[in-house]
């Protein structure tokens, strides 16, 4: 039997239907009755359509099937019917793939908080070497003003 190489609506249930039951791009193409993976690729880049329903198979029930299925690995193990090591990297490869898929559902959370003052100052400097001696009086009499502004008693008025 050949492989398919014609689009149909019906082969691209099947696939996203194998996807959401946590078989990879990748084993599903080496199955006899699917397409080459590169068909499918080809398929995904000319198909917006195809392409956003395998990306919302994988983000959604293939992350899903895949966090579900370490529960089958866990009782694997307690039947003694896997050894825990080779339990470890299963459990942590799927761990991987389903924070890959569905980083905000799966992936590791990390959150910061900070109660934090940030306080800004701009300061700008003044060559005061091209300054005219006009303009060098104006500049003193200006911040003889202001620092006597400054060191001024400050009285507040009650208004009552």
């Amino acid at each position: 039997m050949s492989r398919p190489s014609s689009y149909s609506e019906g082969l691209a249930d099947e696939i996203c239907d194998l996807l959401a039951n946590g078989k990879s791009l990748v084993q599903i193409c080496e199955r006899e009755d699917m397409p080459h993976r590169s068909t499918v690729l080809r398929w995904m880049n000319s198909n917006a359509a195809f392409a956003a329903k395998c990306t919302r198979t994988r983000e959604g029930p293939q992350a899903d099937y895949l966090f579900d299925d370490i529960a089958r690995v866990e009782g694997k193990v307690e039947s003694g019917e896997l050894p825990p090591d080779v339990a470890r990297v299963l459990i942590s490869s799927k761990q991987w793939r389903a924070a890959k898929l569905a980083p905000k559902k799966y992936g590791d959370k990390t959150t910061v908080e900070t109660n934090a003052v940030v306080r800004v100052e701009q300061t700008s400097k003044l060559d005061i070497s091209t300054l005219s001696d006009e303009q060098l009086d104006a500049l003193e009499e200006a911040l003889r003003a202001t620092v006597a502004q400054l060191s001024a008693p400050v009285i507040e008025h009650d208004g009552g």
